[in-house]
This record gives structure tokens, C-alpha cells and sequence, in this order.
């Protein structure tokens, strides 16, 4: 099924396509090629959406927060808003204090997205964007493709390929936020979160990396089991208040390799969990601290903390960090990341 999701402020036709298998549903628009909704309904009457959304293509303008969406060419920081590569300086637009960040204020999730596919049957969408050689500051012509499916054991595969023209940076996410217990939930507090790193990556001032990595174990960054969220976030840890509750990068692999299990988070009721599994070296855990006041789906009103976001990624900064790996991808390679969301019952 599809309809129309409105216009955006420039007046242009957006999508929103659903795909259904099993008792499980996702909704995606082609604008931002955003993830909108994450649904379990047994028909029975228990249904939960676990993703933060809005009703409109122009709600996703008007407001912040990024909500399921795609980001690109690189998620999260940039120190200073400049990288080298190949010794070329490259300059990217300065939205965040002396830094960019989520590629600057033209991200992907701003942008229309082309629709190559949609298979209601198989629960298959495929979208195409072209990001010209220099778009945001970034070298290099590339053809993204995204490739969303459903199966029916509630599992959302998604798919980014490309294949740059020079040698550049892709470090392409989704911004999903998710609340187990139903994204009218007001609050993530209570739920129990499960992070399958030991290590974390310290920030310094504007959220850039010191260079730190820590060892989780007997600090408050320990997810390693299932911890309420609520029970480290406000425990006076210098590293976390410095971003008004978590804003860090857990280590799951050295490099992007294979497809691991990255994290899960518990609805409160101890009725479902949502699971992240990525091939990118690791996640960022996001609080949600500066959500604000917004109005999302069908009138609820999200706030702070009511949502938390689990971004597959490189590190911060990664680019500019002499130990970190770097997402670098070299002329003619033909990348691939991929990234799965679950709804398991429990």
C-alpha cells in the first residue's frame, strides 16, 4: 500500500509506502528515504509502533531531531567542519558551533528520494538519490541506493550501496528513535537497554571525541546487560553530563566487517524488545536529551527522553582521529553498509 504523505515547502509530491509481512508492518517515505514507522499488531488487539515519526513530508521540515532519518554523506560529527583526504582540505558547511554535523543542513534526509522499486508482495523498496562530486563538501560523484526490506520475523534489513567516482567518506545511517513501549510513550527511562560493546568512546567539549576509549565495566556506560536507562544517566558522570545524558559511541567491531547483533531495548511491560544489528564498527547511543517540545504522529507529544536513538556508524570525528578507523571509500569500490532493526517478542 502507498499514499501520499503531502508536500513538501518547495511543493513537491512525497510517498509514504508501507511493507507488511507477518504481523509486522514499516512505513517509509521517499522524502529523506525516512523510516516513519516500526509496527508489531497481532490482530488481536496489542500493537506497539516503536519509532518516533511525523504525519506530513513538511512536518519532517519544519522540525529537528532527525526522526528515522537517513543521513548523509556522514553521520554525526566533523571536528571543525574540514577533513583532509589525499591532501586535499576539504570544507563542509559549519552547522553546529565550529562543526558539522549530520553532513550539514542539506543531509539526505532533506532531499527527494527517487522510488527504483516498490514489491508490496516481497516487502521491498528500493530508493536512489545522486549526491554530485562536491555536494555538502564531500569529493566524489556517488549513486545511493537504498534497499528496505520487511520479513516476517520482524526483521527491517537496510541496505546503502554505492560506488564512488573519488575517493571519499560514506558513513550513511538511520536516526531512528525508538521507544519499546509505544512511540506515545513519554518516557525511555524505565526500559532496559542491552549494548554489546565493553568499550566507549569518550567526548570532549561539542560532543567531539577526546580520543579516549574506556572500558565500560563498573562505570556508568555499562549496557553490557540489560540496565535501565534511567539508572546512569543522571548519576553526576562528568563524561555523560556534558551532553545532558548519553551521547556516546559504543565500540562493536575494530572496523566495518560483518553483520553483528549491536544492541536491544526492552519495553518496560517486558512484552517485546527492539534489536539493532549493523556491519559498521559501532553505535551511537542517543538519549534523546535535546528533543525538545514537538508534536509528532497522530497529536503525541514528544519531549526529552522520550525516544533514544542506536545510529550504526564510525566514530565521531572519525575521519580526523589518527586511531580510529575511518570510513573512507576509495574510487570504483563498490560499498555496501547495512543495518537491521527487529521487533522480537519476549
Amino acid at each position: 500500500m502507498k499514499r501520499s504523505f503531502g508536500k513538501t515547502k518547495e511543493g513537491l509530491e512525497t510517498t509514504l509506502y508501507t511493507l507488511k509481512a507477518g504481523n509486522y508492518s514499516a512505513d517509509i517515505t521517499d522524502f529523506g528515504a525516512t523510516l516513519v514507522s516500526f509496527v508489531y499488531d497481532d490482530g488481536k488487539g496489542f500493537r506497539r509502533d516503536v519509532v518516533l515519526g511525523f504525519d506530513s513530508a513538511q512536518e519532517y521540515q519544519t522540525n529537528n531531531g532527525c526522526l528515522g532519518a537517513t543521513i548523509g554523506r556522514s553521520a554525526n560529527r566533523i571536528k571543525g567542519a574540514c577533513f583532509t583526504l589525499n591532501g586535499i582540505t576539504y570544507h563542509l558547511p559549519d552547522n553546529e558551533r565550529g562543526n558539522n554535523l549530520h553532513s550539514g543542513p542539506d543531509s539526505y534526509y532533506l532531499r527527494l528520494f527517487k522510488t527504483v522499486e516498490y514489491d508490496e508482495e516481497n516487502a521491498r523498496l528500493v530508493l536512489f538519490l545522486n549526491s554530485p562530486d562536491l555536494d555538502q563538501g564531500y569529493p566524489g560523484n556517488i549513486d545511493l541506493v537504498i534497499t528496505y526490506t520487511l520479513s516476517a520475523d520482524g526483521k527491517l534489513h537496510i541496505k546503502y550501496e554505492a560506488t564512488p567516482d573519488k575517493d571519499t567518506i560514506l558513513n550513511i545511517t538511520n536516526h531512528a528513535y525508538f521507544n519499546a513501549d509505544g512511540s506515545g510513550d513519554p518516557t525511555i527511562m524505565d526500559q532496559k537497554l542491552q549494548i554489546n560493546a565493553t568499550e566507549v568512546v569518550i567526548n570532549g567539549v561539542g560532543a567531539i571525541p577526546t580520543g579516549e576509549i574506556r572500558k565500560v565495566e563498573g562505570t556508568d556506560f555499562d549496557f553490557t546487560k540489560p540496565t535501565k536507562v534511567g539508572d546512569n544517566i543522571d548519576n553526576g558522570c562528568p563524561d555523560i553530563e556534558i551532553s545532558h545524558g548519553f551521547n556516546s559511541h559504543y565500540i562493536i567491531q575494530e572496523d566495518k566487517g560483518e553483520l553483528k547483533q549491536a544492541a536491544y531495548l526492552y519495553s518496560s511491560d517486558e512484552r517485546l524488545r527492539v534489536g539493532v544489528a549493523t556491519d559498521y564498527p559501532g553505535i551511537m547511543l542517543y538519549t534523546g536529551n535535546m528533543l525538545g517540545d514537538m508534536t509528532g504522529k497522530n497529536g503525541v507529544h514528544y519531549q526529552n527522553r522520550c525516544g533514544l536513538a542506536l545510529e550504526a556508524q564510525f566514530p565521531p570525528n572519525a575521519i580526523n582521529m589518527e586511531d580510529f578507523p575511518k570510513p573512507i571509500v576509495r574510487a570504483g569500490e563498490n560499498w555496501e553498509a547495512n543495518i537491521v532493526f527487529s521487533i522480537e517478542l519476549i
